[in-house]
């Protein structure tokens, strides 16, 4: 599948996803990617056990838009958690989410939808440069 920096990763079918081996990662942390959602799900996105956007103990107000490359990025710092959507921040929880690191997608969360361009950071960067994110 084609995405915006290259070949994207296409979530197409209950319990899809692609598997990274790794261990959640405590704070401080920033994961960004880019996100086309095809279709909505109960369990859209997710911030935890690998689901990129929600997780089973927090949420944010923010719902993505169908059918258009949007980039996610997540801040966590002691205590809180932010995401931003194309650079602006949308919504905030107050905890330290851990950064999964084992998977994108699991059975009790999925995405319906494309995901390309993944980077992470083992600390937490700026608002201005969440802003600079291409």
């Amino acid at each position: 599948m084609p995405g915006p920096r290259g070949q994207a990763w296409r979530f197409d079918s209950d319990r899809d996803g692609v598997g990274f081996g790794g261990l959640d990662v405590a704070e401080p942390w920033t994961v960004s990617v880019r996100v086309r959602a095809g279709a909505r799900t109960a369990d859209q996105v997710g911030a935890r056990d690998g689901a990129p956007y929600r997780d089973v103990d927090h949420s944010f107000d923010h719902t993505l838009p169908l059918d258009r490359w949007t980039r996610l990025t997540w801040v966590a710092t002691p205590g809180s958690t932010t995401l931003y959507a194309d650079g602006e921040r949308v919504g905030s929880v107050a905890a330290s989410i851990p950064l999964p690191l084992r998977s994108i997608g699991t059975e009790q969360a999925s995405l319906r939808g494309d995901l390309d361009d993944l980077v992470t950071w083992d600390e937490a960067v700026s608002p201005a440069e969440v802003a600079r994110l291409e």
